[in-house]
């Protein structure tokens, strides 16, 4: 989408990172000895992604997901959205169609778009609290069963489909004359949340990238954005330079750990449930199961960058429908003994 885009000397001010933990143990020397096309990609940050899990069988596998490519993605656009919203999504979408990704973007109808866009009136909840914006991307397993392989190997996954969610103002915040963002400032925030959108969740610690955390000078990219500056963004490449579902990482853990997902697999089969469809943010994942479009059942992982630095700790919580389902998965297990 848009034209006549210039190449981009991307401000590395704008994008610096705040945050300052230690980067996750990812085994990249390996997956780019399997897939060497990763090594092209100088400077990117794919130690700092925060891959999603897959707790399987006594096993923790860590995986990218993305859209497949080619691909034209369809996006839905807020209804909500005024002429400068507008603007500002579609020049960030145009930022990120000339980020040579293989993905491209068309507006759709929120029926049959990958990617939904939705406006906030004010600060959007997410998993640290309450911030600027929120990008959920679902990772669709396309093969349940138990993984057995290692660090380089692919799980058949790709992204289903993505929600963003952007604060329109935020109130309350010292030195600034006005809540609402500017159209330069929606830019930005878009492009980031769209970063996430795209399958890299988590908020790498430096380099130029747009799903570094925003810092305050952050009006500064969605300026670039809005000028129509071409978006060289390595990290967004490397990510896709890799098949989707490529394993980073794979961690021994204790059977019993895994066990209430192996049961709910059982479970969600038999009764014809769609995924499982894996979550990752900040600091919680979730493995979901659909019936009829809408979610019946899922497990929440806690504390991800902890399980990234050890998966020993890992808890799979189910929620209220998936303990129904496993209670009665135990009830007639217990038919079964003589």
């Amino acid at each position: 989408m848009g034209g006549g885009r210039r190449r981009a000397a991307w401000s590395g001010a704008a994008l610096m990172v705040l945050a300052a933990c230690a980067a996750p143990p990812l085994d990249l020397g390996a997956v780019a000895a399997r897939h060497p096309a990763l090594a092209s990609h100088f400077g990117h940050r794919l130690r700092d992604l925060h891959p999603y899990p897959w707790p399987r069988s006594g096993r923790l596998a860590w995986l990218t997901c993305r859209f497949e490519t080619p691909s034209e993605l369809g996006v839905a656009l807020p209804p909500d959205a005024d002429p400068a919203a507008r603007r500002a999504l579609r020049a960030a979408l145009a930022a990120l169609d000339s980020a040579g990704l293989g993905v491209r973007f068309r507006e759709a109808p929120p029926g049959v778009a990958r990617i939904t866009i939705r406006l906030a009136p004010g600060p959007v909840p997410t998993d640290t609290g309450p911030g600027l914006g929120r990008a959920t991307a679902d990772c669709e397993l396309l093969d349940p069963s138990a993984f057995e392989g290692g660090v380089g190997d692919v799980v058949p996954a790709r992204l289903a489909g993505a929600e963003v969610w952007l604060a329109r103002s935020l109130p309350g915040v010292p030195f600034r004359d006005r809540s609402e963002l500017s159209e330069a400032e929606l830019a930005a925030v878009a492009l980031h949340e769209l970063g996430h959108a795209l399958g890299f969740q988590g908020h790498p610690e430096g380099g130029r990238t747009v799903v570094a955390r925003l810092p305050a000078t952050f009006s500064a990219l969605g300026r670039a954005v809005l000028a129509g500056e071409e978006l060289r963004d390595a990290t967004l490449r490397a990510l896709y330079a890799l098949p989707s579902g490529t394993v980073l990482r794979v961690d021994s853990v204790v059977r019993a750990r895994t066990e209430p997902l192996d049961r709910l697999l059982v479970e969600a089969q038999r009764r014809g449930f769609a995924g499982p469809f894996l979550r990752v943010g900040d600091k919680v994942a979730r493995i979901g199961f659909r019936a009829g479009g809408a979610e019946a059942a899922s497990l929440q992982l806690s504390e991800v960058p902890a399980l990234l630095r050890g998966a020993g700790g890992l808890v799979l919580l189910p929620d209220p429908r998936a303990r129904r389902l496993l209670a009665g998965s135990e009830a007639r297990a217990g038919d079964l003994l003589p």
